[in-house]
């Protein structure tokens, strides 16, 4: 992000950002969680993106798990995850599975830098979700 804004004059209005999340998508409840989950690991609190994915990922898992119910085995737990429809993880966008999809959120937030200098949260809540086909 940082780095992007400070980027030459060249690369201006030519340089597109990609993120897998933002704040925006972070839900209070899940930060509240995470923060729970995070408080006395020093390594998760200074990769804050990394946890937020690993959080992410667990509840997917644990979403599915539940799904499945008592009868847990592999092709139960598949076919629960393949029927996981806009999934709230509360810190990432919604996710979907279906049986030929197996990308949860398939797109990324993109944002251009243009030619006015501006702030990195600026520049994050510029950032519109586009969809890969």
């Amino acid at each position: 992000g940082t780095l992007a804004i400070e980027a030459p004059e060249g690369f201006r209005d030519r340089l597109l950002l990609a993120y897998p999340t933002l704040p925006r998508d972070r839900k209070p409840w899940a930060m509240r969680e995470i923060s729970l989950l995070i408080e006395g690991s020093e390594r998760a609190r200074s990769h804050p993106q990394a946890a937020i994915s690993a959080y992410a990922a667990a509840s997917v898992l644990t979403e599915g798990l539940r799904r499945a119910g008592r009868d847990l085995g592999r092709s139960e737990l598949k076919a629960s995850l393949e029927s996981m429809y806009r999934f709230d993880t509360g810190l990432t966008p919604l996710i979907t599975f279906t049986p030929n999809r197996r990308i949860g959120a398939r797109g990324a937030n993109v944002v251009a830098v243009g030619d006015e200098p501006v702030g990195e949260r600026t520049l994050l809540e510029a950032a519109e979700w586009v969809e890969v086909d």
